[in-house]
C-alpha cells in the first residue's frame, strides 16, 4: 500500500475523542514509576517523573472537569464530541494520585516550582484522604524552602549599573517599519538609532507544533518547559497549565485531537499547515476563489503593499501575503507530488472538520460551495508557505566540563511560523539576531543602527560557519534566492579577511597570512608558493589533524597530553594564528590544564582561542561569548581577578543579548563579576 494511503487510512478512522484514556494503563504506569522512585537515585528519579506524566497523560478526566473545560472555551468543535467522550466521576482518583506521586519526584530532585504546581493540582482533584495530609506537608517544605531563598538577597545590582545592561524587552514596533521594493521585496529597517542590545521585536507564533521528544517535557501551546497537566480528551499533549489547555483548544487542537497519536508520526509540515489552516480558516472566502485583504490569488504571487508600519497588517494578512515560490516548487516533480500527497491527506482527514469553519451561517446546507478540493488548495497554499517562512524554535543547553562551563549548544524543540519575523531579510552577517523564550520570539540587534537602516536576521548560512559559494547554493536551493549581502559580495574587507582565516596557512617566508588555496597569496610579503610547497603545507595540515583527532580521545593518558603539545607546536609553524583547527587544539589543551588544576595554564590557552574565534567569527559572536566565559571563569580560579573581570563583562554584554539577562550563564556571570569585584 501507498505509504500516504496508510497515512490517510490511519487518520481517518473514525475514533471517538477520549478514546486512549485508560485508568488501567495509568495504574500500570503510575506503578513502575513507584518501582524506579523507589531506588532513590537521581537518574532513577527522572525516570519516575517521565512514568508519572505519561500515567497523567492516559488517565481519564472525570465527566465534570471535562464540561467545565467545555463551557470555558466555548464548545468549538461541540459536534465532534459525544456524550460517549465522557469519563466517569471517580476516575479522579487515578489522575490525582499519579499527579501527588510526581510532586514527591519533583520534591526529591529540589525542583520546588513544579512540585507546588502539582500539590495543587492533586489536592483540587482531590486525592484519597491518607494522601491529603502528606502533600500538605510537602507544601509546607517547600513554601519554607522558597522563604529562605527569597531571604538570600539578589546579587548583581551594582554590575548590571556598572554595565548599563539594556533591558531586552518587547518595544512593540516603535523602532521598526516595513518597507517594499521590487529589489528586496518587503523588509524591515528601524527608524530611530539603536543601540548594541536593543529588543526591536517580540512576537508570539502565529503557529506551533512541537517535536514529539519533548511532548512529556514541554507545554504543547507555549513550549514552556513545565510540570504538564494532560490535554482532557488525548493522551499525547500536555500544558503548562489550564490557560494554555484552553488556548490551544479553542484555536485549533480540537481538530487534530482524535488522532494526534499518529497525527505526531507525519511530516511536522502538515500538523504546522492543518494549525495555520485552521486559525486562518474563519478569515478565508473560498466562494471568492481568492485570499482577500491585500489583492493574493490563491497562488501566493505578492502583488504589492504600501510602505508603513508593521501593525498596519493583521496576522492573518500577514500570513495570506507570505512568498510561496510556487514556480520553483512545480519544477521539481517529486517535491510537487510529495506536497500534493500530503494535501490529500490533509483533506481527506480533516476537510470534513474544517469545513465547518468555512461555512457561513446561511450556507450550512448540503450543497457546500467549500468542498474538500477548495481546502485541499488551502493546504497547497500554506504548506508552500512554510517551507520558506518557517523558524526553528530553539533552545540553549549547557552542561559542566573540565574547563569552565562548556555549553552544548541549541537543541530544536519544534517549528513555528512568525508573521512579521517573517518579513526580515537574510543576510550572512546579520546585524540582529533571534532569540526564543519558549516559543517566544525575541529579534534582537547587535551592532548600532541609524534611522533608515535594514534590520537584517540569518536563516542559516553564516560567516566563518560556511564559505561563500557553499552559502549561496545553500540558500538558493531552499530559499530561492541569490544572495548578495556585505559578505557575499565581498565589498567588505575585513568580512572577506574573516573568511580566509578560518583555515589560512602561516606564509613560510614571512609568517604572515597565506590563503589555503593553489595560487594563494600572502597578503602580507604578496609571496606566492609553488603548487609543491602548498602540497606539502596539505599534508602536514592533514597528518596532525589525524593526529589531534586521535589523541583527543585518550587525553586521560599524560603522554597523550605530552603528545598534544608537540601538536600543538608544529600546527602554529604551519597554520594562520586565527586557523580554527589551531583554535580547536588550543581549546582542547585549555581543558586538559585546566582537568590537572593549572587554571593559569589553560587560561593561556583559551585566551588565544578566543582570539581566533573573533577573528572567524566576529565581535559579537555568541561563538566569541562563550570562549569569554571560559576564559573568565578560569581567570578567576587562577587568581586573575582583573582581567577575569574584563573578560566577564565583555562576556555578559554579548550573552545577554543572544540568551538574555535572566539566562542561567548571564547569571553566572554576574555572580562572577561580583565575586571578582570583591577580590580586586
Amino acid at each position: 500500500m501507498d505509504p500516504w494511503e496508510t497515512v490517510a487510512t490511519l487518520l481517518d478512522s473514525e475514533v471517538p475523542y477520549g478514546h486512549r484514556k485508560s485508568r488501567d494503563r495509568a495504574a500500570q504506569l503510575k506503578e513502575k514509576g513507584n518501582a524506579y522512585f523507589s531506588k532513590s537515585q537521581p537518574a532513577d528519579t527522572l525516570r519516575a517523573v517521565r512514568l508519572y506524566t505519561e500515567a497523567i497523560f492516559c488517565a481519564p478526566w472525570p465527566a465534570a472537569e471535562q464540561r467545565r473545560l467545555m463551557s470555558a472555551v466555548g464548545n468549538p468543535g461541540a459536534w465532534l464530541l459525544g456524550d460517549s467522550t465522557m469519563h466517569a466521576a471517580d476516575d479522579a482518583a487515578i489522575l490525582a494520585t499519579c499527579i501527588g506521586n510526581r510532586s514527591a519526584a519533583f520534591y526529591d530532585l529540589g525542583n520546588v516550582e513544579d512540585c507546588l504546581a502539582d500539590i495543587r493540582y492533586a489536592l483540587e482533584l482531590g486525592v484519597p484522604k491518607t494522601s491529603v495530609q502528606k502533600l500538605q506537608n510537602r507544601r509546607s517544605n517547600c513554601l519554607a524552602w522558597l522563604k529562605q531563598k527569597d531571604n538570600g538577597g539578589c546579587h548583581g545590582n551594582s554590575v548590571a549599573k556598572e554595565l548599563e545592561i539594556v533591558q531586552l524587552e518587547s518595544t512593540g514596533f516603535d523602532d521598526l517599519c516595513v518597507r517594499y521594493t521590487e529589489e528586496k521585496g518587503r523588509y524591515m529597517e528601524v527608524t530611530s538609532t539603536v543601540a548594541p542590545g536593543r529588543c526591536v521585536l517580540t512576537e508570539e507564533p502565529f503557529a506551533a507544533v512541537l517535536r514529539e521528544e519533548f511532548l512529556l517535557t514541554h507545554c504543547n501551546h507555549c513550549f514552556k518547559e513545565a510540570a504538564l497537566i494532560p490535554c482532557i480528551w488525548c493522551d499525547v499533549v500536555g500544558y503548562c497549565g489550564p490557560g494554555c489547555r484552553q488556548l490551544s483548544w479553542r484555536r485549533y487542537h480540537w481538530v487534530e485531537c482524535r488522532a494526534m497519536h499518529m497525527w505526531i508520526k507525519v511530516d511536522w509540515r502538515m500538523q504546522l499547515c492543518l494549525r495555520v489552516s485552521t486559525l486562518s480558516s474563519e478569515q478565508i472566502d473560498l466562494s471568492r476563489g481568492v485570499l482577500p485583504g491585500l489583492g493574493i490569488p490563491p497562488n501566493g504571487v505578492f502583488m504589492g503593499i504600501p510602505s508603513g508600519s508593521c501593525e498596519v497588517l493583521s496576522e492573518c494578512g500577514l500570513v495570506r501575503t507570505l512568498v510561496t515560490h510556487r514556480e520553483e516548487f512545480m519544477a521539481d516533480m517529486a517535491q510537487w507530488e510529495t506536497l500534493e500527497k500530503m494535501c490529500d491527506v490533509l483533506s481527506r482527514c480533516f476537510g470534513g472538520s474544517l469545513s465547518k469553519l468555512f461555512l457561513k451561517p446561511s450556507a450550512t446546507q448540503d450543497s457546500s460551495p467549500y468542498s474538500n478540493g477548495s481546502l485541499k488548495a488551502v493546504f497547497l497554499h500554506h504548506l508552500l508557505q512554510l517551507h520558506c517562512n518557517s523558524h526553528s524554535v530553539t533552545m540553549v543547553t549547557t552542561k559542566q566540563g573540565g574547563s569552565g562551563l562548556d555549553v552544548v549548544g541549541e537543541v530544536v524543540l519544534g517549528a513555528g511560523l512568525y508573521c512579521r519575523t517573517s518579513l526580515f531579510n537574510h543576510s550572512c552577517f546579520p546585524n540582529a539576531i533571534c532569540r526564543f523564550s519558549g516559543n517566544r520570539i525575541s529579534v534582537c540587534v547587535v551592532q548600532r543602527l541609524s534611522p533608515g537602516d535594514e534590520v537584517t536576521i540569518c536563516y542559516g548560512p553564516q560567516v566563518g560557519r560556511m564559505k561563500t559559494a557553499d552559502r549561496k547554493a545553500e540558500l538558493k536551493k531552499k530559499y530561492y534566492f541569490d544572495c548578495n549581502c556585505v559578505a557575499c559580495s565581498g565589498t567588505d574587507k575585513q568580512l572577506s579577511r574573516m573568511e580566509v582565516v578560518v583555515d589560512a596557512f602561516a606564509c613560510p617566508s614571512c609568517g604572515g597570512l597565506l590563503e589555503s588555496r593553489m595560487g594563494g597569496v600572502c597578503v602580507t610579503c604578496g609571496h606566492t608558493p609553488s603548487c609543491e610547497e602548498m602540497r606539502v603545507l596539505y599534508e602536514k595540515r592533514d597528518e596532525l589533524e589525524a593526529l589531534y583527532m586521535t589523541l583527543s580521545k585518550s587525553l586521560d593518558k599524560e603522554e597523550s597530553r605530552a603528545e598534544l603539545l608537540k601538536c600543538h607546536a608544529l600546527q602554529s609553524k604551519i597554520l594562520c594564528k586565527e586557523n580554527r583547527q589551531l583554535a580547536k587544539t588550543r581549546d582542547t589543551l585549555a581543558f586538559v590544564w585546566a582537568q590537572n588544576g593549572d587554571h593559569r595554564r589553560a587560561a593561556h590557552y583559551c585566551k588565544l582561542s578566543c582570539e581566533s574565534v573573533e577573528a572567524t567569527m566576529g565581535g559579537s559572536s555568541v561563538e566569541l561569548g562563550r570562549e569569554l566565559h571560559k576564559l573568565a571563569l578560569l581567570l578567576f580560579q587562577s587568581g586573575q581577578h582583573i582581567k577575569a573581570r574584563a573578560a566577564a563583562m565583555r562576556a555578559l554584554s554579548i550573552l545577554n543579548i543572544h540568551l538574555s539577562p535572566e539566562h542561567l550563564d548571564c547569571q553566572e556571570l554576574t555572580h562572577l563579576l561580583d565575586a571578582c569585584t570583591g577580590c580586586v
